[in-house]
């Protein structure tokens, strides 16, 4: 999808529903960073949770200033498959974890986020999307 047609689609949908497209529209062709185990993958979105939050923080005042969209998204891809290369999924308890280190990391910044998990039942592709927003 071209870049025009994202934009477009953000603009005219729900952050939820952009953050579903994204993934259904990809997941069955992207790799995403091998994680072996829940508290593998909870370490590794929290540090890309931080690290764009502090981008984003940085970055958005100037887009803004410039008269550009204050509008970004982190995208974080990964394959979950244990030690023994089987698919697992994520719990309600790993979900919450996650989002729990989100909201941490968000009490620190004056950014508008939301995060979005999406796995497919049957697929070891997992997005973790989160919106930065200049209020």
């Amino acid at each position: 999808m071209r870049i025009e047609q994202n934009a477009m689609l953000q603009n005219d949908s729900p952050y939820d529903e952009f953050a579903s497209h994204f993934y259904l529209t990809r997941y069955d062709r992207l790799e995403g960073l091998l994680m072996i185990s829940p508290e593998l993958l909870r370490t590794a979105a929290r540090k890309a949770i931080y690290d764009a939050t502090g981008k984003n923080q940085y970055e958005l005042p100037l887009f803004h200033d410039e008269g550009k969209s204050a509008v970004a998204w982190s995208m974080n891809w990964y394959k979950l498959r244990n030690s023994d290369n089987q698919t697992y999924q994520l719990t309600d308890d790993d979900k919450a974890a996650i989002i729990r280190d989100y909201e941490e990391v968000g009490k620190t910044s004056p950014l508008k986020t939301t995060i979005h998990i999406f796995q497919h039942d049957t697929s070891d592709t997992l997005l973790i999307a989160v919106s930065f927003i200049l209020e």
